[in-house]
């Protein structure tokens, strides 16, 4: 049920091409035939006025760097690198697309650490861990930084 709140809240939140109400960036991570992938969706204005940047400085290698400084991801005990390498826009949104490194094998624990946008008012980090054994959601937050899972 909770899940199912969560798609629901990320769905209107990203249709709408107004001002949003909720700060929220959505990170999905599925297992593909090669590895571990990242989707991440987060609001454009938002992103640049925190990171004081323009839009044309906003490149994959700059989102990755930002990703570095504020995520952890701990994979079956190991930390990971993650590797963006493409970006589009949608609505106002940015989409990242990216790797982990070295994650062909089955996920047994997941843990992130998240401050993405934490800076920004209210600021909801939606992870959504879209695995073959099970698909989980979770609402990270100021107060809420840090999400461990076992499957």
């Amino acid at each position: 049920m909770k899940l199912m709140i969560l798609l629901i809240l990320t769905l209107f939140a990203f249709e709408s091409t107004e001002m949003h109400d909720v700060a929220m960036a959505t990170f999905r991570v599925s297992q593909t035939e090669n590895g571990l992938a990242l989707e991440l969706t987060f609001d454009q204005h938002d992103y640049l006025k925190v990171l004081d940047l323009t839009p044309k400085d906003v490149t994959p290698q700059q989102v990755q760097d930002y990703l570095d400084l504020s995520t952890t991801w701990v994979i079956n005990g190991e930390e990971r690198e993650l590797l963006i390498d493409k970006l589009t826009t949608q609505d106002h949104h940015i989409v990242a697309y990216g790797k982990f490194d070295q994650s062909k094998e089955n996920i047994c624990d997941f843990l992130v650490r998240n401050e993405f946008l934490l800076e920004v008012e209210d600021q909801t980090n939606v992870l959504v861990l879209a695995l073959p054994e099970k698909t989980r959601g979770f609402r990270m937050h100021e107060g809420r930084r840090e999400i461990a899972v076992s499957y």
